[in-house]
């Protein structure tokens, strides 16, 4: 499995802003043993306060949108 480079770069900015979340969707499936195609990485990000916070500010430094989003992919 190879995340896409904005995928990884997502994923490296909140481990650094320290937010609390888990990989869902494909690629959690395939990260246990799953071997179906996917392209797109779902996220869930705990919805507290302070983490809330910390999920915007890695957001800023990521070149990707969100759902819907024609930014970056």
């Amino acid at each position: 499995m190879t995340l896409a480079d904005n995928q990884a770069h997502l994923l490296h900015a909140l481990l650094r802003n320290g937010v609390d979340f888990v990989v869902v969707g494909g690629v959690a499936a395939q990260l246990r043993g799953w071997s179906g195609a996917t392209t797109d990485l779902d996220i869930a990000v705990s919805s507290e306060d302070s983490n809330t916070a910390r999920s915007i500010a890695s957001r800023g430094v990521c070149p990707i949108g969100g759902r819907g989003s024609r930014r970056g992919g």
